[in-house]
Protein backbone atom coordinates (compact mmCIF):
# COMPACT_ATOMS: atom_id res chain seq x y z
CA UNK A 1 0.00 0.00 0.00
CA UNK A 2 1.24 3.22 -1.34
CA UNK A 3 0.61 6.06 1.27
CA UNK A 4 2.18 9.84 2.18
CA UNK A 5 3.07 10.77 4.86
CA UNK A 6 3.19 14.63 6.61
CA UNK A 7 6.41 14.60 8.59
CA UNK A 8 7.19 17.80 10.72
CA UNK A 9 10.43 17.96 13.19
CA UNK A 10 9.89 19.79 15.88
CA UNK A 11 12.83 20.97 18.33
CA UNK A 12 12.11 21.07 21.97
CA UNK A 13 15.21 21.81 23.88
CA UNK A 14 17.46 20.47 20.86
CA UNK A 15 15.33 16.74 22.14
CA UNK A 16 14.37 16.50 17.87
CA UNK A 17 10.89 14.52 17.43
CA UNK A 18 9.25 13.54 13.93
CA UNK A 19 5.44 14.22 14.00
CA UNK A 20 4.50 11.58 11.93
CA UNK A 21 0.75 11.75 9.98
CA UNK A 22 -0.50 9.31 7.81
CA UNK A 23 -2.17 6.08 7.54
CA UNK A 24 0.25 3.75 9.08
CA UNK A 25 -1.04 0.44 10.55
CA UNK A 26 -0.16 -0.04 14.05
CA UNK A 27 2.46 -2.65 13.75
CA UNK A 28 4.43 -0.64 11.31
CA UNK A 29 4.91 2.06 13.64
CA UNK A 30 8.25 0.81 15.13
CA UNK A 31 9.90 -0.20 11.72
CA UNK A 32 8.70 2.86 10.22
CA UNK A 33 10.06 5.10 12.83
CA UNK A 34 13.07 3.53 12.74
CA UNK A 35 13.74 3.64 8.99
CA UNK A 36 12.80 7.51 9.47
CA UNK A 37 15.17 8.31 12.62
CA UNK A 38 18.07 6.43 10.13
CA UNK A 39 17.55 9.10 7.18
CA UNK A 40 20.45 11.93 7.88
CA UNK A 41 18.01 14.57 6.42
CA UNK A 42 15.52 14.06 8.84
CA UNK A 43 18.35 13.55 12.26
CA UNK A 44 15.92 13.31 14.77
CA UNK A 45 15.87 11.08 17.71
CA UNK A 46 12.02 10.02 18.56
CA UNK A 47 9.33 10.13 16.34
CA UNK A 48 5.38 9.84 17.52
CA UNK A 49 2.39 9.12 14.87
CA UNK A 50 0.26 12.43 15.06
CA UNK A 51 -3.49 12.24 15.30
CA UNK A 52 -5.05 16.02 15.36
CA UNK A 53 -8.56 15.23 15.07
CA UNK A 54 -7.86 12.98 18.53
CA UNK A 55 -5.16 15.26 19.84
CA UNK A 56 -3.30 12.00 20.72
CA UNK A 57 0.43 11.31 19.99
CA UNK A 58 1.70 6.99 19.88
CA UNK A 59 5.31 7.56 19.85
CA UNK A 60 6.89 4.86 17.83
CA UNK A 61 7.62 2.49 20.90
CA UNK A 62 4.88 3.09 22.94
CA UNK A 63 6.63 5.10 25.53
CA UNK A 64 5.67 8.50 27.18
CA UNK A 65 8.34 11.45 26.46
CA UNK A 66 7.53 14.92 28.17
CA UNK A 67 9.17 17.06 25.76
CA UNK A 68 6.93 15.24 22.88
CA UNK A 69 4.20 16.14 24.95
CA UNK A 70 4.64 19.73 25.45
CA UNK A 71 6.04 19.62 21.68
CA UNK A 72 2.59 18.12 20.78
CA UNK A 73 0.78 20.52 22.55
CA UNK A 74 2.43 23.52 21.05
CA UNK A 75 1.85 21.81 17.71
CA UNK A 76 -1.90 21.60 17.75
CA UNK A 77 -2.12 25.40 18.70
CA UNK A 78 -0.04 26.32 15.68
CA UNK A 79 -2.28 23.82 13.27
CA UNK A 80 -5.50 24.58 15.06
CA UNK A 81 -4.92 28.56 14.91
CA UNK A 82 -5.19 28.68 19.11
CA UNK A 83 -4.02 31.38 20.89
CA UNK A 84 -1.91 31.11 23.96
CA UNK A 85 -2.81 28.68 26.56
CA UNK A 86 -4.00 25.35 27.96
CA UNK A 87 -4.23 22.00 25.37
CA UNK A 88 -4.87 19.22 26.80
CA UNK A 89 -3.66 16.40 24.95
CA UNK A 90 -3.15 12.08 24.70
CA UNK A 91 0.16 10.40 24.68
CA UNK A 92 1.00 6.93 25.36
CA UNK A 93 2.83 5.59 28.16
CA UNK A 94 -0.19 7.53 29.68
CA UNK A 95 -2.73 6.37 30.59
CA UNK A 96 -4.83 9.87 31.48
CA UNK A 97 -4.89 13.35 29.07
CA UNK A 98 -1.68 15.59 29.79
CA UNK A 99 -2.10 19.24 30.82
CA UNK A 100 0.58 21.12 28.33
CA UNK A 101 0.45 25.06 28.59
CA UNK A 102 1.59 26.93 25.32
CA UNK A 103 2.75 30.27 24.21
CA UNK A 104 3.19 30.82 20.13
CA UNK A 105 3.92 34.48 20.97
CA UNK A 106 6.75 33.31 22.54
CA UNK A 107 6.92 30.11 21.37
CA UNK A 108 7.39 28.26 24.87
CA UNK A 109 5.25 25.35 25.91
CA UNK A 110 5.41 23.47 29.40
CA UNK A 111 3.42 20.31 30.25
CA UNK A 112 2.00 18.86 33.18
CA UNK A 113 3.79 15.60 33.65
CA UNK A 114 2.14 12.51 35.14
CA UNK A 115 3.76 11.76 38.80
CA UNK A 116 6.29 8.83 38.92
CA UNK A 117 4.59 5.08 39.64
CA UNK A 118 7.51 4.89 42.63
CA UNK A 119 11.01 6.22 43.71
CA UNK A 120 12.98 4.15 44.97
CA UNK A 121 16.50 2.33 44.71
CA UNK A 122 17.75 -0.29 42.36
CA UNK A 123 21.25 -2.05 42.74
CA UNK A 124 23.29 -2.13 39.41
CA UNK A 125 26.41 -4.31 38.30
CA UNK A 126 29.36 -2.62 39.85
CA UNK A 127 31.04 -0.38 40.17
CA UNK A 128 27.39 1.35 39.60
CA UNK A 129 26.02 -0.05 43.04
CA UNK A 130 23.20 1.29 44.40
CA UNK A 131 21.53 4.29 42.17
CA UNK A 132 18.25 6.27 42.62
CA UNK A 133 15.35 4.79 40.09
CA UNK A 134 12.43 6.79 39.19
CA UNK A 135 9.32 4.73 37.72
CA UNK A 136 7.26 6.48 35.62
CA UNK A 137 4.18 4.46 33.80
CA UNK A 138 6.04 4.76 30.37
CA UNK A 139 10.00 4.93 30.88
CA UNK A 140 12.07 4.16 33.99
CA UNK A 141 14.97 6.52 34.88
CA UNK A 142 18.16 5.63 36.73
CA UNK A 143 19.84 8.78 38.07
CA UNK A 144 23.56 8.48 37.88
CA UNK A 145 24.48 11.78 40.24
CA UNK A 146 28.45 12.31 39.85
CA UNK A 147 28.78 10.03 37.31
CA UNK A 148 29.42 11.85 33.69
CA UNK A 149 30.62 8.66 31.93
CA UNK A 150 27.68 7.25 29.57
CA UNK A 151 29.95 3.88 28.46
CA UNK A 152 28.29 2.04 31.69
CA UNK A 153 25.19 2.59 29.88
CA UNK A 154 24.83 -1.01 27.74
CA UNK A 155 26.08 -2.81 31.67
CA UNK A 156 22.60 -0.80 33.14
CA UNK A 157 20.40 -1.67 30.23
CA UNK A 158 20.96 -5.14 30.10
CA UNK A 159 20.96 -5.71 33.49
CA UNK A 160 17.52 -3.88 33.83
CA UNK A 161 16.09 -6.13 30.64
CA UNK A 162 17.35 -8.76 32.07
CA UNK A 163 13.90 -9.45 34.65
CA UNK A 164 12.31 -6.16 33.68
CA UNK A 165 10.42 -4.72 30.14
CA UNK A 166 9.87 -0.90 30.61
CA UNK A 167 8.80 0.47 27.28
CA UNK A 168 11.68 2.64 28.00
CA UNK A 169 14.46 3.27 30.11
CA UNK A 170 16.65 6.37 30.75
CA UNK A 171 20.07 6.66 32.66
CA UNK A 172 20.11 10.37 32.99
CA UNK A 173 24.33 11.07 33.88
CA UNK A 174 23.91 13.72 36.29
CA UNK A 175 26.92 16.35 37.72
CA UNK A 176 27.65 16.16 41.49
CA UNK A 177 26.53 20.26 41.43
CA UNK A 178 22.95 18.75 40.34
CA UNK A 179 23.75 21.64 36.99
CA UNK A 180 23.62 19.96 34.39
CA UNK A 181 22.43 16.04 32.68
CA UNK A 182 23.23 13.95 29.55
CA UNK A 183 20.54 11.80 29.27
CA UNK A 184 21.23 8.19 27.43
CA UNK A 185 17.71 6.74 26.66
CA UNK A 186 16.70 3.59 25.16
CA UNK A 187 13.07 2.34 23.35
CA UNK A 188 12.34 -1.09 23.81
CA UNK A 189 9.86 -1.19 20.74
CA UNK A 190 12.20 -0.04 17.62
CA UNK A 191 15.27 -1.02 19.83
CA UNK A 192 16.55 2.95 19.71
CA UNK A 193 19.25 4.17 21.95
CA UNK A 194 20.05 7.95 22.24
CA UNK A 195 22.16 10.67 23.50
CA UNK A 196 19.79 13.31 23.77
CA UNK A 197 20.12 16.59 23.60
CA UNK A 198 17.34 17.06 26.44
CA UNK A 199 14.90 14.94 28.13
CA UNK A 200 11.59 16.07 29.58
CA UNK A 201 10.86 12.61 31.95
CA UNK A 202 14.24 12.45 32.74
CA UNK A 203 14.32 16.26 34.46
CA UNK A 204 10.99 15.49 35.90
CA UNK A 205 12.62 12.09 37.56
CA UNK A 206 15.22 14.39 39.01
CA UNK A 207 13.31 17.24 39.79
CA UNK A 208 11.06 14.57 42.06
CA UNK A 209 13.55 12.60 43.74
CA UNK A 210 15.14 15.97 44.80
CA UNK A 211 12.47 17.26 46.05
CA UNK A 212 11.27 14.30 48.31
CA UNK A 213 14.75 14.63 49.58
CA UNK A 214 13.73 17.84 51.22
CA UNK A 215 10.68 16.82 52.86
CA UNK A 216 8.66 19.64 53.98
CA UNK A 217 7.91 21.05 57.67
CA UNK A 218 4.37 19.46 58.75
CA UNK A 219 2.46 22.35 59.29
CA UNK A 220 3.72 23.51 55.66
CA UNK A 221 0.28 22.28 53.80
CA UNK A 222 2.02 23.15 50.23
CA UNK A 223 5.62 23.60 48.94
CA UNK A 224 7.53 24.33 46.17
CA UNK A 225 10.97 22.94 44.20
CA UNK A 226 12.53 24.01 41.05
CA UNK A 227 15.38 23.19 39.04
CA UNK A 228 17.29 24.08 35.71
CA UNK A 229 19.25 21.52 34.01
CA UNK A 230 22.23 22.40 31.49
CA UNK A 231 21.94 19.30 28.67
CA UNK A 232 23.12 19.19 25.83
CA UNK A 233 20.47 20.99 23.54
CA UNK A 234 19.65 23.44 25.95
CA UNK A 235 18.57 23.92 29.37
CA UNK A 236 15.49 22.63 30.74
CA UNK A 237 13.26 23.38 33.94
CA UNK A 238 10.73 21.50 36.04
CA UNK A 239 8.46 22.80 38.72
CA UNK A 240 7.82 20.13 41.67
CA UNK A 241 4.71 20.88 43.97
CA UNK A 242 4.36 19.13 47.01
CA UNK A 243 1.14 18.98 49.65
CA UNK A 244 1.84 17.43 52.97
CA UNK A 245 5.14 16.19 51.94
CA UNK A 246 3.67 14.54 48.72
CA UNK A 247 4.42 15.24 45.65
CA UNK A 248 1.30 17.09 43.74
CA UNK A 249 2.41 17.84 40.36
CA UNK A 250 5.32 18.79 38.41
CA UNK A 251 5.81 20.60 35.33
CA UNK A 252 8.24 20.92 32.81
CA UNK A 253 8.97 23.92 30.09
CA UNK A 254 11.13 25.64 27.81
CA UNK A 255 11.77 26.56 24.02
CA UNK A 256 10.03 24.77 21.19
CA UNK A 257 10.55 25.57 17.50
CA UNK A 258 8.66 23.37 14.62
CA UNK A 259 9.93 23.02 11.22
CA UNK A 260 7.80 23.43 8.04
CA UNK A 261 6.29 19.80 7.04
CA UNK A 262 7.32 17.29 4.46
CA UNK A 263 6.20 15.09 2.60
CA UNK A 264 7.20 11.46 1.50
CA UNK A 265 5.69 8.63 -0.66
CA UNK A 266 6.30 5.51 0.76
CA UNK A 267 5.14 2.07 0.43
CA UNK A 268 3.72 0.40 3.66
Amino acid sequence: MNTTLKITRADPAGNLTLFIEGNVPADRYAALAADLLNRPEFAAEQAGYADLSARRLEMSGGEFCGNASRAFGFYIARQQGLPSGEVQIQISGCSHPVRTLVDPGTNTAFADMPLPAAIGEIRLPDPAGIRPLVRFEGIWHILMIGCVDTDSFPVIRDAIYRNNSPEALGVMYISEDLKSMVPMVYVAGPGTLYRESSCGSGTAAVAAWLAMQHPQPAEEETASFSICLKQPGGELGAEVLLKNGTLNRIRIGGPVSLEPPVFIDLEI
